[in-house]
């Protein structure tokens, strides 16, 4: 039971510093499967450590608690809450493009309020950096073929979208 216990406060502070290291710099664990992979650990293990310890305050607090602040992100529209089953679900990518082993573009749909999103993400070793981030103007039903132009001079990038005749290039 010690065990379960400190593996799932492992995951928790894992899972927790990956969410921090997203949304404050923009890094996260390699690969898009990876966020997804230590997402439903936790929620998996917060179950079975909730349903063996419930006996106990602390797990009834912090059941309450869950309870709660998903009961609270469903009340503004419920879109926080869709953005985390969208998560879950792997349902915010559209398109995704690894260009090489170190650069990738992924478009995610922000639900809600938010307008779809391309992301320009650089693989760093153990972890991945967004190093562009614009609004999307893609088809929302066409997968466009991609050429990423990387311009040496200013260590700028360029991404070359080519669908129905049209090209598009967006400068990150």
């Amino acid at each position: 039971m010690k065990v379960l216990r400190i593996t799932y406060w492992f995951i928790c502070g894992a899972f927790l510093a990956n969410v921090l290291a997203y949304y404050n710099y923009g890094i996260s664990l390699p690969g898009y499967a990876s966020d997804i992979v230590l997402f439903w650990m936790w929620l998996c293990l917060t179950v079975v450590v909730i349903v063996l310890n419930f006996k106990r305050s602390w797990a009834k607090v912090y059941s309450a608690f869950l309870v709660a602040f998903v009961i609270l992100t469903m009340l503004p529209m419920m879109i926080p809450f869709i953005h985390i089953v969208s998560f879950a679900f792997g349902g915010n990518r559209h398109y995704h493009n690894k260009f090489d082993s170190k650069y990738r573009i992924e478009e995610i749909n922000g639900f809600g309020l938010v307008r779809r999103r391309l992301h320009l993400v650089e693989k760093r070793g153990v972890y991945e950096k967004i190093i562009g981030d614009i609004e999307s103007n893609l088809d929302e039903y066409s997968e466009p073929s991609t050429e990423l132009i990387k311009k040496t001079s200013s260590n700028k990038f360029s991404v070359k979208f080519t669908y129905k005749d049209t090209v598009i290039l967006n400068d990150f």
